[in-house]
């Protein structure tokens, strides 16, 4: 199955480890059957699985392209730092204050599409050097 199809998949997505255990496989509110390990019962445990997938992305990403100069490299270090800070700080954080609140600082998101977007950008496959 392909990395698109195990993210759209719902059958396959409820079925990972990070999917809480309460989740109703036949799409009802009340369902007998429930998936999931649980484990966003456990901030510690969820962080770990978490950041292990994160680490794996990152390894995966970074063997398969290189930087074409100092901005590739510069830009995605600086961009993974970032989103890991911002990924660790979320079960420590307060909730928003106010949806107002919410849905300004939701634009931000649109900040690191951007800073993703630039970071690519000065990045190009392995293969396509070679």
């Amino acid at each position: 199955m392909s990395v698109r199809g195990f993210l759209l998949d719902p059958p396959t997505c409820e079925n990972s480890p990070v999917f809480p255990i309460k989740i109703p496989v036949e799409g009802r509110i009340v369902s007998a059957h429930r998936v999931g390990l649980g484990l966003w019962q456990s901030v510690p445990a969820t962080l770990i699985v978490e950041g292990a997938l994160y680490a794996a992305g990152i390894a995966a990403y970074v063997h398969a392209t290189r930087p074409l100069d100092q901005i590739g490299r510069f830009a995605l270090w600086s961009l993974l730092i970032a989103c890991a800070a911002m990924w660790a700080s979320g079960p420590f954080s307060p909730p928003p204050p106010s949806p107002k609140l919410l849905a300004w600082a939701t634009f931000g998101v649109y900040v690191i599409v951007l800073w993703a977007g630039w970071a690519d950008s000065h990045r190009v496959l392995r293969t396509a050097l070679a």
